[in-house]
């Protein structure tokens, strides 16, 4: 839940808040996708104007659509590069 893999390795991670809700919790991370290389490195982030991002997935026809829920609300974003295939399609 939160982490989505595309076709290259890069991982999605759905990570970050903006208003701390307890005293564990801090805003160093602001809210958004961030993408990270199959080697650790930051690729780059996706930021999301929401607190509580709690999913993501690839879709679309081609598979280049990310789809992210956070708070009340569903996103999406073209992305360059086709998420994987959780599941194959029915036939």
């Amino acid at each position: 839940d939160g982490m989505r893999l595309d076709i290259a390795g890069n991982l999605y991670i759905a990570a970050g808040i903006r208003s701390p809700r307890g005293p564990h919790e801090t805003t160093e991370v602001p809210p958004g996708i961030y993408k990270v290389s199959p080697d650790g490195q930051l690729l780059g982030r996706i930021p999301i104007p929401e607190d509580v991002l709690t999913n993501l997935a690839f879709g679309g026809a081609d598979g280049r659509t990310l789809f992210i829920t956070a708070g009340k609300t569903l996103f999406q974003t073209r992305v360059g590069i086709p998420g994987q295939v959780a599941f194959p399609q029915w036939t």
